[in-house]
């Protein structure tokens, strides 16, 4: 019987792992592996004007192809896919993945290193041709962040600069969070509308004071 609950106990901790990750995950070494084999189809979910500036080489452009994605893709169903974004505390990655799930790709796989960690590998990137947006042309999005450890107005002052080194970044207000403990900042910010990139750059602008301030949550409005 208690060999039974430990079994039960230990497919219920996997399950939870599986839902929390949604797709398996995938090592750098091993998309470069079957990148060299040719048995991949890589998927760029950054936004086209990080695509221009550089993705991992052959990777599609989810932004601006994905209308077209079902004639990029391979036609074999089982082929590798691998999704990814800017990192680990990104999440856009998770609609170019269901994009590919959605068109009948039955082996879909997460790169949780993201660009970052590609790059901190010491893999090339390649650069994308095109126009790259303007400020004005992006669209302005307002996201909701929930920290700790801001207990003063000069606190709010670092994060609000942080803030504003995201691109068009401002708008900031402060309110209590919903936790005792917790202050609450609904910001305006342009970009591509993705919590997880827009968590990561504020983590990224804050620096050394990411320490003290811990962004527990960030959302869109």
């Amino acid at each position: 019987m208690k060999k039974l609950i430990m079994t039960l106990a230990a497919a219920l901790a996997m399950t939870g792992f599986l839902r929390a990750g949604e797709y398996p995950d995938i090592s750098v070494a091993d998309l470069k592996k079957a990148m060299a084999d040719k048995k991949v189809a890589v998927i760029d979910a950054n936004g086209s004007d990080s695509w221009k500036d550089g993705h991992i080489p052959g990777a599609v452009d989810l932004e601006s192809l994905e209308a077209k994605l079902g004639d990029l893709l391979p036609k074999d169903k089982s082929t590798l896919v691998v999704a990814y974004c800017g990192g680990p505390a990104c999440s856009a990655y998770i609609s170019a993945a269901k994009a590919a799930e959605k068109l009948g790709y039955k082996n879909v796989k997460h790169l949780s290193a993201g660009l970052s960690g590609w790059k901190a590998a010491g893999e090339k990137t390649e650069a994308g041709k095109g126009e790259k947006k303007t400020s004005t042309d992006a669209a302005a999005h307002t996201f909701v962040a929930t920290f700790t450890g801001v207990a003063c107005s000069a606190c709010e002052s670092k994060v609000g600069k942080a803030i504003a080194k995201l691109p068009s970044g401002g708008n900031v207000k402060w309110e209590a969070g919903k936790q005792k403990g917790t202050k609450m900042v609904t910001f305006t910010a342009k970009n591509c509308g993705c919590p997880g990139a827009t968590k990561e750059g504020l983590v990224t602008a804050l620096g050394d004071d990411a320490k003290s301030f811990v962004v527990k949550e960030l959302a869109a409005k």
